[in-house]
């Protein structure tokens, strides 16, 4: 059974930056990877309406990052800039603001989500196993 594939939403307002980020991440296995310019309102709200597990957002731009979590409550937000400074995750983690650096965060999104998928198993399972019988099955 393959592992599940992270989707990635790359919100950009300099297409150089955005564009190399796409084809950057989009060659990384797993990763499920859209690109979209931030002044593409409606193309940006139907991708993160889509839940993606990861928002990658260039640091500069205007957008509010508490309007895009709106949209995505539960991914892992990162800004990232056009400078070489650190990034930043939603829980302003540091990450280094290298290739690398974001990669090796996204695919931690990935071993966080299937830990959580396992326990959740395994709570339910256990759940189950303790459920009182119902009367008449």
């Amino acid at each position: 059974m393959g592992s599940r594939r992270v989707s990635v939403v790359v919100l950009y307002a300099h297409p150089l930056l955005g564009e190399g980020i796409d084809r950057l991440l989009s060659s990384e296995q797993g990763l499920d990877v859209t690109c979209v310019p931030m002044t593409a309102i409606d193309q940006a709200e139907r991708a993160l309406a889509a839940h993606p597990d990861v928002v990658v957002v260039e640091r500069s731009d205007p957008v509010n990052a508490v309007d895009i979590l709106k949209f995505a409550p539960d991914a892992l937000f990162i800004d990232v800039g056009i400078d070489s400074g650190p990034s930043w995750t939603y829980r302003r983690e540091e990450i280094p603001g290298r290739v690398e650096g974001i990669v090796a965060a996204i695919k931690a999104t990935r071993r966080r989500a299937a830990r959580e998928r396992r326990e959740a198993i395994r709570v339910g399972d256990a759940g189950a196993a303790e459920a009182p019988a119902v009367a008449g099955s």
